[in-house]
């Protein structure tokens, strides 16, 4: 630190490697926990496969083991969230102002809320659809099977996407408050957002359009909503 009591680069990054190493602790102790859950969440990530009347199959003696590990660290992730944003705010604290770190604090439920918001809105509406739907693609004489880890692969890519995305207002609202976003940027440019939003919907659902409108439109909503937000928590003059 130097004489003005600031960190040098190298220290910075000391700081950063201490705490990416406890954010690295913290996940591995998640998972080995998190490990233990696994039987539960995944009878309820099933529950569309048996809402359809399908069933699953396993093509490896490994392939359970790889759902399980897999599942085991999204959970790590989930449960060492308190402590991997505890870490980042305070690698960023000393350089936010009061009035920034009351925003921050306060942005954080609404972080947790829109998360899971996103991944309900996703797993509950998107995931019965888009699974009919590929199951409805069949040839004469061949039954559809769907391999346990190729489900899981296909549930956790098309949930996760919706629940980052709809941090769309927070982040926003944030960087509006630190005077990196406005309004008027935001408005000047819907016309590329609209069409990067539906871009997006075309790559994370399937390839009907009932689908995509499904995920557009409350994109579309969020997008609204951040501009609001940008006005309202935007540095007065």
């Amino acid at each position: 630190m130097n004489q003005n009591g600031r960190m040098s680069v190298a220290e910075h990054l000391e700081e950063l490697r201490r705490r990416l190493i406890v954010i690295a602790l913290g996940v591995a102790v998640g998972t080995a926990g998190g490990w233990f859950l696994v039987p539960f969440v995944l009878h309820l990530l099933l529950a569309p496969v048996r809402q359809a009347g399908a069933s699953l199959i396993q093509l490896s003696a490994t392939e359970v083991f790889w759902v399980y590990l897999r599942l085991a660290v999204v959970l790590g992730v989930v449960l060492a969230s308190p402590l991997i944003i505890q870490q980042a705010l305070a690698f960023v604290w000393p350089a936010l102002e009061p009035r920034e770190k009351r925003f921050v604090l306060a942005s954080l439920p609404a972080v947790v809320l829109l998360f899971a918001g996103g991944l309900a809105f996703a797993f509950f509406l998107i995931l019965p659809w888009a699974f009919r739907f590929f199951l409805g693609f069949t040839l004469p004489g061949v039954t559809p099977t769907l391999s346990v880890g190729s489900y899981i692969s296909f549930l956790l890519n098309l949930t996760l996407p919706f629940g980052l995305v709809a941090q769309m207002p927070v982040l926003v609202a944030i960087l509006g408050k630190l005077g990196l976003v406005s309004p008027a940027f935001l408005r000047r440019h819907r016309k590329f957002a609209v069409l990067a939003i539906f871009i997006l919907a075309a790559l994370l659902t399937p390839p009907d359009p009932v689908s995509q409108l499904v995920m557009a439109v409350p994109m579309l909503a969020l997008y609204e909503v951040s501009v609001l937000l940008a006005r309202l928590t935007a540095p007065r003059p």
